[in-house]
């Protein structure tokens, strides 16, 4: 297991994206990127949301004097007008943690 020693909790950060759906490209994926139910092209639209959403986390935690983000809820859901949109949200607690060397 992972033992890190947290010496300050300093709040919490989050972050908020909507982001259209292109109903094109999405009836495309439909038609030729479905393989066992997943689509490739919606996983990898989804994958950079996230990465977005955790690079803001990441960005407001160093401005807190942070060095982690923990606890992290990540949601996705519908928006706008019959789903023509993608709310993801994510929120998590900004913590400077002991480095390595000081944690034992």
């Amino acid at each position: 297991t992972l033992d890190i020693k947290i010496e300050a909790r300093l709040g919490l950060v989050s972050s908020e994206i909507i982001a259209g759906m292109n109903i094109v490209k999405d009836m495309m994926t439909g038609v030729r990127d479905i393989v066992g139910g997943r689509s490739k092209t919606t996983q990898r639209a989804m994958a950079e949301i996230k990465d977005e959403l955790f690079d803001d986390l990441q960005q407001q935690a160093y401005r807190k004097g942070a060095n982690m983000v923990v606890g992290i809820s990540l949601h996705f859901s519908d928006y706008g007008n019959k789903g023509t949109a993608i709310l993801a949200t994510c929120v998590g607690t900004a913590v400077r943690a002991a480095k390595d060397d000081e944690a034992s």
